[in-house]
């Protein structure tokens, strides 16, 4: 099967927008750490951080400009972590996000 065999990146719904972002996020019991996302879309993001996030963990991630999004990482690998929003980002947050983070 076709679909089985392709990377994950080749398989999402929505765009993500490449950044280099300078965040915050802490699991839900724990210190908040330094992380760098990397890519951002309306439904989630990718970070490399100090300390590898589990698949499953709910995380609090604190974004310049706005409110702390939850969100769930959904894979882990290679230091990065990917996370999907609890909540989706506006599409001209995310826009805005992009152009200022690039």
């Amino acid at each position: 099967m076709k679909f089985a065999t392709q990377p994950w990146r080749d398989r999402r719904l929505v765009d993500r927008h490449p950044v280099t972002l300078e965040a915050r996020a802490r699991k839900m019991s724990g210190p908040v750490a330094p992380v760098n996302i990397t890519d951002i879309s309306t439904e989630g993001f990718a970070i490399r951080g100090l300390e590898p996030y589990t698949i499953g963990t709910e995380i609090l991630i604190y974004l310049p400009g706005l409110s702390p999004k939850y969100a769930t990482v959904i894979w882990q690998r290679d230091k990065r972590t990917g996370a999907q929003f609890l909540d989706p980002l506006h599409p001209a947050v995310v826009e805005h996000l992009a152009r200022q983070f690039r």
